[in-house]
């Protein structure tokens, strides 16, 4: 945000909010373009110091913004946070979606893009990051949308969001605000035209989180000496003056009358000045003057009404042409404000449509407050502000008192719901079918045509054939009437996996249209072998790790069996080499049983042609827990293996299965034959 907002007011105005919010709550920040960067984790407001070192680590220098991963990042801190806490999300961008091409969440894509950079120039480079943001930016908004969403709305967590710059993606920002709103008819969604305007939008929206409304703003030119006056009245609580200048300045505020002047927070930026109004409470009027400094300054007065303004019996969607009807109540402990107030007290009403704005409009009065009704003059998203002026009983004005800002959906006389279709994963040459409800209140039947374009494409965007597509449909429909219809979606046999976002359009033959967005994935062979290659990965690491331990615990055969005695039919001439007797690089060193050797009249490694033909013997060796010889005679031969250890003197019989461990000088007698085992390395 370098170019966006190179006074940094971002920081300032994430101070400002710092400061406001209470004690108990708790505050984190995340960095992110193309990876995201815990740079404080949950600490209270009053812990100042850390929090603005955070904020004032936030960098310029981002190759991309990706907002997967700092949603992803942010998500993950509310792992373990309490169910009845409010988890809220405010997300800040002056730019459009920028997925980072690098990143292995986006393959084959990314190894594509590797390839295609290397060796390039900066400008062919630059060429390449705009035609691969078009690519990935439907693989991460699907990312978004089918991963990250679902699990920070099962955790209860609503996005803010604020767009910033021309650039932002605004209707992105909008869908991320909308969907994880917990109050649908609440605007959660804010743009700040220029970067001293963030100020406000970070203040504004502490009237979602705090019950903080801004009362003042206003920009002047700095005139030192002059004195600025500011009422106000009795129904204010928590007052906060901001005030953001251009260079330093220093600023005195002071209650009118025999009061001391109030204390600036500190630790903060210079050109930031914040004081809670705290030497005397309300009603009263502020001075506030500038001792030194010049330039301009934008001033914030921030506080809790005691008067409670109350909007109710909005809905989230409207036909078009029905009356959007609305009461405020205004409240002050819990009874009807307005006999606290002069009769001149009234509520009016800002209505936008579209990026229009009408002039306030006022409300009705009635008994039981003010009551509203208003015929949008187009369908579309329709924003509603409240503002309630006021005179006290000593006919004193007071501050005006905003409410929240209201989103509704104005619906045509024809449209189609759901207006977001997600056929999610389809593979090539298969269909899938999701069924959406058509309205008409127009006036006369009408024939309907149904058709469908792709408009954002990971591949093949300009090979339509190869593209999903939305089977055509044609159907009537009458006055006042409402048809289920099916959207069949059709991947071509030999088409282009990727991710496709296009308009399924419904257009009538008087020319009403009426559009529902779709999104597919087809998956790639890539994706579909993921899963078994990520298996069978892991599945051979692990087989190669206990390999490892099982071969490390398997020892070549050591030592030798020094030739006491022989039967004379069978005569034993040398001793046995152990270390030579395994042949071959399969029975020496890759065998399971590579570490034993069998002794046996016939085919074994060790051949004593005068033992029995059930008689025989294992030596076996381990790296760890010794060597031993074991007697693998049939349980019922009778034969015996008879050991003699050099420091106990008797010999001991191991008869069939049983084992006794190697040493040194060790006697052994298989049979006729008889040896001492020698230990040798």
């Amino acid at each position: 945000m370098k170019k966006t907002d190179p006074d940094e007011i971002r920081k300032l105005a994430s101070q400002a909010v710092v400061t406001l919010l209470s004690p108990e709550d708790k505050i984190a920040v995340v960095e992110f373009d193309s990876d995201a960067r815990l740079l404080s984790g949950w600490r209270s407001p009053s812990e100042k110091e850390p929090l603005f070192s955070a904020i004032g680590r936030l960098g310029n220098d981002g190759n991309f913004t990706d907002f997967r991963v700092g949603l992803a990042k942010a998500g993950t801190l509310f792992n373990g946070v309490a169910e009845s806490s409010r988890k809220v999300i405010l997300l800040l961008s002056d730019g459009v979606f920028d997925p980072d091409p690098y990143s292995e969440k986006y393959a084959p894509y990314n190894l594509e893009y590797r390839i295609e950079t290397r060796g390039r120039s900066k400008a062919e480079i630059a060429r390449i990051n705009e035609e691969y943001k078009g690519k990935l930016t439907p693989v991460a908004k699907r990312i978004v949308e089918g991963e990250i969403l679902p699990d920070l709305k099962s955790k209860g967590i609503e996005i803010y969001t604020v767009g910033f710059s021309p650039y932002a993606d605004k209707s992105f920002l909008n869908y991320l605000a909308d969907e994880t709103s917990a109050s649908r008819t609440e605007s959660h969604y804010f743009y700040a035209n220029n970067a001293v305007d963030l100020m406000d939008t970070f203040v504004g929206i502490l009237h979602f989180w705090a019950n903080k409304i801004t009362l003042r703003t206003e920009d002047g030119e700095i005139v030192q000496g002059t004195r600025n006056m500011i009422a106000l009245d009795s129904f204010l609580k928590d007052v906060s003056l901001i005030i953001l200048t251009g260079r330093e300045a220093d600023i005195t505020v002071k209650a009118e009358g025999n009061y001391s002047a109030e204390d600036m927070l500190r630790d903060i930026h210079p050109k930031l000045k914040i004081f809670n109004l705290s030497q005397k409470p309300p009603p009263g009027e502020w001075m506030y003057s500038f001792n030194s400094g010049s330039g301009k300054y934008r001033l914030l007065l921030t506080g809790k009404s005691t008067l409670d303004l109350a909007v109710s019996g909005l809905k989230e969607k409207y036909a078009y042409g029905e009356p959007i009807r609305a009461h405020v109540d205004l409240t002050y402990n819990n009874q009807d404000a307005r006999s606290y107030l002069s009769s001149a007290s009234r509520v009016a009403v800002e209505v936008s449509e579209d990026d229009s704005k009408s002039s306030p409009v006022d409300l009705k009065e009635d008994k039981d407050g003010f009551a509203m009704e208003y015929v949008a003059k187009r369908p579309g998203i329709l924003r509603l502000k409240f503002t309630f002026f006021a005179k006290d009983k000593q006919n004193k004005d007071l501050l005006p008192r905003p409410s929240k800002e209201y989103r509704l959906e104005i619906l045509p006389r024809f449209y189609v719901e759901p207006d977001i279709v997600k056929f999610g994963d389809v593979v090539l040459g298969k269909t899938s079918i999701h069924n959406v409800k058509v309205f008409s209140g127009l006036p006369e039947t009408i024939h309907v045509r149904m058709s469908s374009v792709v408009s954002d494409a990971s591949r093949c965007k300009n090979t339509v054939e190869m593209l999903p597509a939305v089977k055509g449909d044609e159907f009537v429909l009458g006055t006042g009437q409402s048809l289920d219809r099916k959207l069949t979606l059709i991947v071509p046999k030999k088409g282009c996996w990727g991710d496709f976002s296009g308009d399924i359009v419904f257009t009538t033959d008087r020319g009403d249209v009426a559009k529902v967005r779709y999104s597919v994935h087809v998956p790639s062979i890539w994706e579909k072998l993921t899963c078994f290659v990520l298996f069978s990965m892991i599945f051979l690491a692990l087989a190669l790790i206990a390999l490892s331990i099982f071969w490390g615990y398997l020892k070549a055969p050591v030592g030798a069996l020094r030739r006491i005695s022989s039967p004379p039919t069978a005569p034993l001439l040398h001793d046995i080499k152990l270390g030579r007797v395994k042949k071959g690089i399969w029975n020496r060193w890759l065998h399971w049983k590579k570490n034993v050797i069998k002794i046996a009249s016939d085919r074994s490694d060790i051949k004593l042609a005068g033992l029995s033909q059930d008689m025989k013997a294992d030596l076996i060796f381990h790296r760890f827990g010794g060597d031993y010889i074991r007697n693998m005679s049939p349980k019922n031969s009778g034969n015996i293996v008879i050991v003699r250890h050099p420091d106990v003197g008797i010999e001991i019989e191991r008869y069939p299965g049983a084992s006794y461990q190697l040493s040194h000088g060790l006697y052994l007698k298989i049979g006729e034959y008889e040896f001492i085992y020698e230990r040798m390395k």
